[in-house]
């Protein structure tokens, strides 16, 4: 009988730190690797680009998009465990290296399994990810990062 307690006090502890441990590093590697690369294909408006809209907009032509921050764009990816943000982050990163930065310190808090939400709040997001913008026409911000997120961790094609 003792073997078999030992059995089980051995496996469930295998299961705790073994399987477990490794489930909570591989959502942690995902969900940095999914910040960092939305961060990363976030355009960000060229200065010449919208010195050069302004002045239309002077003109009476279309203006720029009211509230406009280069950079506004990727400070606005958050990262967020069991509930999704709930407002919009003010300022600008134009590198997003303090984007990243802060959304990995979120990620080095999961000590469980838990939901981990990358989100962008702005309005005008998913014009962005639809190639709205001249600096990434292209669009396909979230839909490139999860394709790339599938084929490394699911072998999804």
């Amino acid at each position: 009988m003792a073997d078999a307690a030992q059995f089980r006090k051995e496996l469930e502890e295998f299961a705790e730190e073994e399987i477990l441990g490794r489930a909570i590093k591989l959502q942690k590697r995902i969900l940095s690797e999914v910040l960092t690369q939305v961060v990363q294909r976030t355009p960000v408006g060229n200065r010449k680009r919208w010195k050069r809209n302004i002045e239309r907009a002077q003109r009476g032509l279309h203006p720029l998009p009211k509230g406009y921050v280069g950079g506004h764009a990727r400070k606005n990816w958050q990262v967020t465990l069991n509930r999704r943000p709930a407002n919009e982050v003010d300022g600008r990163d134009a590198r997003g290296q303090q984007t990243i930065d802060r959304g990995l310190r979120r990620v080095a808090q999961i000590d469980k399994p838990m939901i981990g939400y990358v989100s962008n709040l702005l309005p005008y997001m998913q014009r962005l990810e639809d190639g709205h913008s001249d600096s990434a026409p292209q669009g396909t911000i979230v839909r490139d990062t999860v394709r790339m997120i599938r084929r490394k961790y699911m072998r999804v094609r």
